[in-house]
């Protein structure tokens, strides 16, 4: 038997909202040196839409590590420097905080949004729209059940998502809703639990 993970954060205090200024507050949580060239070029596809647009890099290992100055160079050559935050390490419940200040999520680890990571769990249960990087690794049910938005490892197509998001906050209300309902149905520590011991049962 092959369990999902669920979450390992604390319980979410509200469900992500999308700001309705259209801002764009984007998030990654789990960012690494494989992501940089990808996202920036996002980001600035997505500036030429919403100049104001701005790349949230939640959590470790922070803007002084050396990941954190990759993203930092890579940022500047753009132009792009100003639109990059860092929250740095943080507590489980301020990383929570800290997502649900954002409008919507790139997910991008290099395999696809997976049933084995625990990032993906915690932003699903947030209830935080996710853009969601396809890869060998995606779980089938979450594009099935339409709980992600899923796009090719290209800039354009990150960069079309997120716009449509930030300009639609309907869309984006409601993909976060199946996303929370899906981590609700299949992910959620209570049910995952319980199919573990029901696996046991029948073993024994």
């Amino acid at each position: 038997m092959i369990a999902p993970v669920f979450s390992n954060l604390p319980e979410p205090e509200h469900q992500s909202l999308l700001d309705p200024s259209g801002y764009g507050r984007i998030a990654m949580f789990g960012y690494r040196s494989s992501n940089v060239r990808l996202a920036i070029e996002a980001l600035a596809a997505v500036r030429a839409t919403l100049p104001f647009a701005q790349l949230w890099l939640i959590g470790l290992p922070g803007r002084d590590s050396e990941v954190g100055s990759e993203w930092c160079d890579a940022a500047a050559q753009a132009g792009l420097e100003p639109a990059l935050q860092f929250t740095g390490t943080l507590s489980p419940q301020d990383l929570i905080r800290a997502i649900n200040q954002c409008d919507l999520c790139i997910f991008d680890d290099g395999l696809g949004p997976s049933s084995r990571k625990t990032t993906l769990a915690a932003l699903l249960a947030s209830g935080l729209p996710i853009v969601a990087v396809d890869g060998p690794n995606t779980w089938q049910d979450l594009v099935w059940d339409e709980a992600i938005w899923l796009v090719d490892a290209k800039p354009s197509a990150i960069a079309a998502a997120v716009t449509r998001l930030v300009q639609n906050p309907e869309t984006a209300r409601q993909l976060g809703e199946r996303g929370h309902n899906f981590y609700v149905r299949h992910q959620a520590r209570r049910k995952v639990v319980g199919d573990i011991s029901d696996f046991i049962k029948q073993l024994i």
